[in-house]
């Protein structure tokens, strides 16, 4: 019970400190803020200045306010370094007779309204009135020094500012809705008016040097103006949304402006913005515009009565990007370095494309790309963008890849004729028939007169492909093409010197361009064709010389994508769609056999026509990138020389081993250059597109054996080389299996 006599006056302890910690700092003039006027605020009394250092006022919120004055019109304060200030600072009736902020590199910020007969920013430093500030009328806010005022969203100063540091000094900075309710530099002139984020209000008459505007509005309900040789900053991101200047008094322009351009969006060639949209005014001052970007230019015509007027003028593409682009190279003729590009499915596609993105229809669709294109900074930043606008080089290379595919088949299946045929006797019978008629292991005519049920596939590693990579040629970017595929066919004999035999056969082919690096960046583009073929052939085999002929017909389908990625756009386009060939092929060669008849020499020639068609198809992943691509057909002629050495090698009891090795000539006799004609799927005119003239002479040399069972099978396998003098090569391998029924 004693311990209950300790409780009133452990209270009583407990109030006077939650007094204390709560207490405002009173400072009579002339002074400085302790430690507690930081946390709590003060009070001021009498006349003088209160000092503030280093310090952040009223830390604590309290809702006596930040600073506060005993009477109007008798305190001073002086910020000498970098403060924030919470609160009021004075009041209605009671406001300070000055206060002096900004001193060189320092920013005191005013969280709370200000109320002042006079304000001075001392120096180069910045002032924020987050909460507005409020004089008396007729009173003065004035940069002493080429400092910077800032007037929060929203919020209003109440005061004339001036600058008695001379003319072009000081900036004012004013926000989204702010109201500046005075007159602003009116006699000698701001360095800088700046409007930042949404309209803002002058109420009475303003100068300035320099007005940046971004797409924001600036009223004056006074008269405007700008001296000699002045600078206007404004943004246009669309016919009715840039940065003006609206005067309801005259608009007096010096001689001289200049009118600085941001363009951040499409603009309608021929469209005019009043920059300075005045009523009344200065007539005859001369006028420049200049702009940020490649695409547009401004033209200006003198002042009338104030008016300001700038006029679009759009700059074709093609005369941006046409000095840099990669020319194809013509024989006999020097090539001119300049400023590299990528290359590209066509060195001249930027070109090509840049009128059509010229007629594009500015729609909510478009209005990204074009916003793009617009701000990019250089020419050759734009012949890249618009290089990857048009269709992706794996989809140019897809027709002449499938028929790549189609040509290993009829090599393949021209390989396995003539392999069988290799048996038939020649004309100079003599000891060597005798020999080889008496060699059980040798090769035997009677074999041919059996059906053959066979089977090969071409292919490199886990799984049957062939790799050909066409290099980038002049501008031109190459591809890397794979094709894996396989055959199985039944033939048999027709009469005494031929077969007739149907196949049926299947090829995946993946093309990918250049422009990607493996595990750093996914090619530009990319295709995959799936084939799927059906072929009937005859062979006439009479004696040494030998006439093979077939046909095919089959469907592919084809899928891929185009990557477009440049500053503003990240983005795929996807095509799917469908096509078909037919393909006729003839080869006829004789068999020579030297020595002991178990070496052959083989010239043969071989001639190739295919006729290859596309669907026309829409892609599908961006509305803004999609073409619309027309139907496409192409025929293919080539012929073929080459030769090719063997020998069988009898193995005693188990068959007959073959090796050979060959080569051959193919040339082609149709011009295999592929092209594309498309549309944007948002609009605009078709245009065409042509890839690299392929060279019409391909070589290939190669190796492979045949092994023959005693029974009724053999196997075989290979290895070939391929390439062309215009940086193309290829590397295959193939496995072959034949059952004698």
């Amino acid at each position: 019970m004693k311990h209950m006599f300790l409780i009133p006056p452990l209270s009583l302890a407990l109030a006077a400190l939650s007094t204390m910690a709560v207490a405002r700092e009173v400072v009579v003039l002339p002074g400085v803020v302790s430690p507690v006027g930081v946390a709590s605020g003060v009070d001021t009394q009498g006349p003088g200045t209160l000092t503030v250092g280093a310090q952040d006022i009223n830390t604590g919120n309290d809702a006596g306010g930040a600073i506060t004055s005993s009477a109007a019109n008798t305190a001073n304060i002086r910020f000498n370094n970098n403060s924030t200030v919470t609160g009021f600072v004075g009041s209605t009736g009671t406001t300070f007779l000055n206060i002096a902020a900004g001193a060189n590199g320092n920013t005191v910020t005013f969280n709370g309204p200000v109320y002042a007969t006079t304000f001075t920013v001392t120096g180069s430093g910045t002032v924020n009135f987050n909460r507005g500030f409020t004089s008396n009328t007729g009173s003065t806010l004035d940069f002493a020094g080429d400092g910077f005022l800032n007037v929060g969203s929203g919020q209003t100063v109440k005061a004339a500012l001036t600058n008695t540091a001379g003319a072009n000094t000081g900036a004012l900075t004013l926000n989204n809705g702010s109201i500046f309710d005075g007159a602003v530099g009116a006699a000698s002139g701001l360095k800088l008016v700046r409007v930042s984020g949404g309209n803002a209000l002058i109420t009475g008459q303003v100068k300035a040097g320099t007005y940046s505007l971004d797409t924001n509005t600036l009223n004056v309900a006074g008269a405007f103006a700008i001296p000699v040789a002045g600078t206007i900053n404004t943004t246009i991101f669309s016919p009715s949304l840039y940065g003006k200047i609206v005067p309801v008094g005259a608009a007096t322009i010096g001689d001289g402006l200049k009118v600085l351009v941001t363009v951040t969006g499409p603009i309608a060639n021929g469209t005019s913005f009043n920059i300075v949209d005045a009523t009344s005014g200065t007539t005859g001052s001369t006028v420049t515009a200049t702009s940020n970007t490649l695409r547009y230019a401004f033209s200006a015509a003198p002042t009338t009565a104030g008016l300001v007027r700038i006029t679009t003028t759009q700059i074709p593409l093609v005369d941006v990007v046409t000095p840099v682009v990669t020319p194809p190279v013509v024989p006999g003729v020097p090539v001119v370095p300049g400023v590299p590009v990528p290359p590209a499915v066509s060195p001249v596609l930027p070109i090509v494309i840049a009128p059509v993105i010229d007629a594009l229809p500015v729609t909510p669709t478009n209005v990204g790309i074009l916003t793009a294109i617009t701000l990019l900074p250089s020419a050759p930043a734009i012949a890249a963008a618009l290089a990857q606008l048009g269709p992706g080089t794996a989809n140019l290379a897809s027709p002449q890849v499938a028929f790549r595919a189609t040509q290993r088949f009829q090599d393949l299946w021209a390989s396995h004729m003539e392999g069988q045929q290799s048996c038939s006797q020649d004309s100079q019978m003599r000891d060597r028939q005798a020999r080889r008629a008496a060699d059980a292991s040798a090769c035997q005519v009677d074999d041919d007169r059996r059906p053959h049920l066979w089977m090969t596939g071409f292919g490199y590693e886990r799984s049957p492909f062939s790799s050909g990579r066409q290099g980038d040629v002049a501008g031109y970017e190459g591809n890397e093409s794979r094709i894996a595929g396989a055959m199985v066919a039944y033939d048999a004999p027709i009469g005494d010197n031929a077969r007739a035999g149907l196949g049926l056969r299947y090829s995946l082919s993946t093309i990918d361009g250049n422009n990607g690096a493996s595990g750093v960046n996914p090619p530009r583009s990319h295709g995959d064709i799936s084939s799927y073929q059906a072929t009937a052939y005859v062979g006439y085999a009479p004696g040494p010389w030998f006439l093979n002929g077939s046909i095919a017909y089959g469907v592919d389908d084809y899928s891929g994508f185009r990557h477009v990625a440049f500053t503003g756009v990240d983005s795929t386009a996807v095509a799917d769609y469908s096509g078909s060939q037919f393909t006729a092929f003839a080869t006829t060669g004789y068999h020579f056999r030297l020595g002991d008849g178990q070496t052959v020499i083989t010239p043969y020639a071989t001639l190739q026509y295919t006729d290859l068609r596309t669907d026309a198809y829409t892609e599908t992943g961006d509305p803004a990138l999609n073409l619309k691509v027309d139907a496409q057909q192409y025929d293919f002629l080539q012929s073929g020389l080459g030769a090719k050495i063997s020998r069988d090698i009898p193995l005693s009891g188990s068959g007959l081993f073959r090796p050979e090795f060959h080569g051959k000539w193919l040339h082609s006799l149709s011009e295999e250059m592929m092209s594309n004609t498309s549309a944007f799927q948002s609009g605009g005119p078709a245009f065409t597109v042509t890839g690299l003239k392929a060279d019409r002479d391909t070589f290939n040399v190669g190796t492979g054996f045949t092994y023959r069972s005693l029974g009724a099978w053999s196997v075989g396998a290979g290895y070939d080389y391929l390439w062309r003098t215009q940086n193309y090569s290829a590397h295959q391998v193939m496995v072959s299996f034949l059952l004698r029924l």
